[in-house]
């Protein structure tokens, strides 16, 4: 009986420290999302960072996504050298054009622009 709960807790503990684990090592991120000046579509950044599970190697990722009727794309990049955006930062990346055709992300060192909406072949 006693070896039976000896096992149970050990593998109780196992289970702790794997959720631990978990914990330190899943993805955390911050980001901003604004709508098109027309209301159709929505553009967001995100920054993202965690850790290897095993080796605790950290990676670094930016996800852009652009949404809309009959539109929709979604890109996963290297992050780009700039200044902190996000939900807690007054500084915004994204910029609409007025007439809700583009969208820019700026950066000091880069830019990125997408046209938005169906796209002709």
């Amino acid at each position: 009986m006693l070896r039976a709960l000896g096992v149970i807790f050990v593998f109780l503990m196992l289970g702790l420290a794997v959720q631990l684990r978990h914990l330190q090592t899943m993805p955390i991120g911050t980001g901003e999302s604004q709508g098109s000046p027309d209301g159709r579509y929505v553009a967001s950044v995100m920054d993202y960072t965690e850790r290897h599970f095993f080796t605790g190697e950290p990676r670094n990722w930016f996800e852009f996504e652009i949404e809309g009727p009959g539109f929709s794309y979604r890109q996963t990049g290297t992050p780009i050298p700039g200044p902190y955006f996000g939900s807690r930062s007054s500084y915004s990346v994204i910029h609409w054009e007025p007439d809700s055709s583009a969208v820019r992300f700026v950066f000091p060192g880069a830019e990125l622009r997408f046209k938005v909406g169906p796209q002709e072949k």
